[in-house]
């Protein structure tokens, strides 16, 4: 099965503890959450901007000219490919709609999001462990290293109303991996970690991929 698939797991119902570990070499400060411009605004269940889950290509093209789009396949996981549009706005701007079908007549869900695309709260992608948590509070994610590595559990945090609606998944900073192996392998694998954890917090972990679903159904 490929890595760091779209799909959502259903998360166990245990978590994984760890024992104290010396400071951490690399740092990553908050970032101090600001509320994005509505263009650049998620809405988990409802919009990414001026996309919502009527919109079309032909949507696209009126919205955003049809120099800007590249029609693509895109891996939802497990072998799965769906329809998706490149909408190329910049390296901070740019994001990818997957369709629910081929003829590319209703939007389904956005990824590959730039950093300018953010939450109400301010998430987005780049976002730390401890931005998520000063939003979240205490949360717990999976493990690293397969399927749905480094995947957030809303559920029973302050923004639970966005299960399954907003996916996020994060990864270690470059090069924590190499500097802290320890750590690394013990916040690996099919089990859930408490963002406290240090081991997983000695790596500080940041956003690497969104999905936003586009309707509550």
């Amino acid at each position: 099965m490929p890595r760091n698939s779209d799909s959502v797991p259903t998360a166990p119902s245990s978590s994984s503890s760890a024992s104290p570990i010396s400071s951490p070499v690399i740092a990553a400060p908050i970032q101090e959450a600001t509320a994005p411009a509505a263009e650049f605004l998620i809405v988990p269940g409802e919009r990414v901007g001026q996309i919502t889950a009527t919109t079309s290509f032909e949507d696209l093209v009126r919205l955003y000219g049809a120099e800007r789009l590249t029609n693509q396949q895109f891996s939802v996981g497990e072998g799965e490919m769906r329809p998706a549009t490149r909408i190329d706005l910049g390296e901070t701007r740019s994001l990818t709609v997957i369709w629910k079908d081929e003829n590319r007549t209703q939007a389904e869900a956005v990824s590959q999001l730039g950093t300018d695309w953010k939450t109400a709260e301010g998430i987005g992608m780049d976002s730390t462990l401890a931005d998520l948590q000063a939003v979240l509070g205490s949360f717990q994610l999976y493990g690293f290293g397969w399927d749905y590595s480094g995947t957030v559990v809303l559920t029973g945090t302050k923004l639970a109303q966005y299960n399954n609606l907003l996916i996020l998944r994060l990864a270690p900073q470059p090069g924590t991996i190499e500097a802290r192996s320890a750590d690394f392998e013990a916040v690996m694998g099919d089990q859930l970690f408490n963002s406290d954890n240090p081991h997983l917090q000695a790596l500080y972990p940041s956003v690497n991929r969104i999905i936003v679903r586009l309707s509550r159904n």
